[in-house]
């Protein structure tokens, strides 16, 4: 009876050990030492039941093991629809790896892969996707600064290389135009309490004006007041924005001041089609200060250049200051020279004066003169023409009875050798000779006339000597 009563006990206590196996995690079991102890169907039926869940509680937590591991692909298939710890880890499994699949594709920079939030209380869903919105806003923030720090690099190279204002506020629009989509803009410098335009970038000049005094308009309330002032769908009627095909108004205008260490250097006005969205007015806001520094850093250079200048006068001042005194001494020197010589030039002075009274008179006795002799030279010229009518009047007067002796001398020597003795023919011949010489002698004083009217061309020829001698010679000898 003690042996019945012992071996339930005994298997009793083993069954306790077993589920405090199961409660402590232990999760191994020797199926040999339970079945030993087994005596009737009933305890067979209930060791296989606690082996049964203490291999699957097994399974499960392998399956969890592996999951602990990072393992995520792990299959875990539930026994049925009622095997809730089994449908739990898989749901978690499922969780875990979308999570999983979610971190590497954002690692590959995707972020706009989110996590199926399953409730309220789903925490690694709702952190996930919080982390993918955070992390996305962070990107997008340091995208936009190393745009900005990218740009800001790039306007310095480009500022540096601005040498005057003229280019500086040029290379300035340009480079804010192009970047920031806007269709013109102008930029003003600071005078004192004035503002003087340093360039535009596709603006017409015929409507700006050169200079603005503070207060005046948007752009001196702008300066005056150190604030931006941002106009937005208003269209500006003065402003026009032309190219070769086209003519626009712009709708949006945006007005800042370049401030460096409070000190104002400037205003920009920038125009555009549509409006600037919030990065591109942070970016213009924080190009400002860098463009009014550059703007300053000129200004100085500027003043510096005037300053060496200045010196540069002053030394040669210096110099010059020097060379006169070295001079004034010479001069000292020179003026007694001076005085002895204007004495002597004063006497000179007094000598000139009487000769040029003398000179005075002369000229008074040559201009009678003059007049005498312009009387004289009419008187002349007179003569001259009634000697010129005389002369031919007389050689026309002469020529006919002369013309006449020569004809008939030259008749009676040719037709009369018959009838008249040859001393005869030769006197006939000389009449004819002499006539002719007359004649040529009336024709030389027409051409004395001509001279006198230089209308007498010489003419170059050779004569016979003895035909001459003999011409002149042979009227003496008849007369003997």
């Amino acid at each position: 009876m003690n042996k019945t009563i012992e071996l339930p006990e005994i298997f009793f206590n083993q069954v306790l050990s077993l589920l405090d196996n199961m409660e402590n995690g232990k999760y191994f079991v020797d199926k040999e030492d339970y079945f030993e102890l087994i005596e009737n169907p009933l305890q067979e039926k209930l060791i296989n039941k606690l082996i049964s869940v203490i291999d699957t509680l097994k399974e499960t937590a392998d399956k969890a093991d592996i999951i602990a591991r990072g393992n995520y692909e792990a299959d875990v298939n539930p026994k049925n629809d009622k095997d809730v710890l089994g449908i739990a880890l898989q749901a978690m499994t499922l969780t875990l790896r979308q999570a999983s699949q979610i971190a590497e594709s954002i690692s590959e920079g995707n972020l706009e892969t989110k996590i199926e939030v399953k409730g309220n209380d789903d925490l690694l869903a709702l952190s996930m996707n919080k982390m993918v919105d955070t992390l996305r806003e962070s990107i997008k923030k340091q995208n936009t600064n190393l745009l900005e720090k990218s740009l800001q690099t790039e306007l310095s190279k480009i500022l540096i290389t601005s040498n005057t204002l003229t280019s500086l506020s040029t290379n300035t629009l340009k480079f804010i135009c192009e970047n920031l989509k806007a269709s013109s803009a102008v930029l003003y410098t600071t005078d004192e309490n004035t503002l003087n335009l340093g360039g535009t970038y596709a603006v017409s000049n015929n409507n700006l004006r050169e200079k603005i005094s503070f207060g005046d308009g948007i752009i001196g309330q702008v300066a005056l007041n150190k604030k931006a002032m941002i106009t937005e769908d208003i269209p500006n009627e003065n402003l026009i924005i032309e190219s070769s095909i086209f003519q626009a108004k712009p709708l949006h205008s945006y007005v800042v001041p370049l401030i460096f260490q409070d000190e104002l250097y400037g205003v920009i006005e920038i125009a555009t089609f549509t409006k600037l969205n919030s990065n591109s007015k942070t970016l213009l806001n924080n190009f400002t200060e860098f463009i009014a520094l550059n703007i300053n850093n000129i200004q100085k250079i500027e003043e510096l250049s005037q300053v060496k200048k200045v010196q540069e006068l002053v030394k040669k001042l210096a110099e010059t200051n020097q060379s006169l005194e070295s001079k004034s001494v010479e001069i000292e020197y020179s003026n007694a020279e001076l005085e002895e010589n204007q004495v002597k030039l004063e006497e000179q002075k007094n000598e000139l004066e009487e000769q040029t009274n003398e000179l005075k008179a002369q000229y008074k006795d040559i201009e009678i003169k003059n007049l005498y002799l312009e009387s004289s030279q009419k008187s002349l010229e007179i003569a001259n023409k009634h000697k010129t009518e005389f002369l031919a009047n007389v050689s026309h007067e002469l020529r006919t009875p002369l013309n006449s002796i020569i004809m008939l001398s030259k008749l009676l020597s040719d037709d009369m050798d018959k009838y008249l003795l040859k001393e005869d023919v030769k006197k006939l011949n000389i009449i004819n000779s002499s006539g002719n010489d007359l004649l040529h002698l009336i024709n030389d004083i027409l051409d004395i006339s001509k001279i006198d009217a230089n209308k007498v061309e010489l003419e170059f020829t050779y004569i016979d000597t003895r035909k001459f001698l003999h011409t002149i010679s042979n009227p003496f000898y008849i007369s003997a």
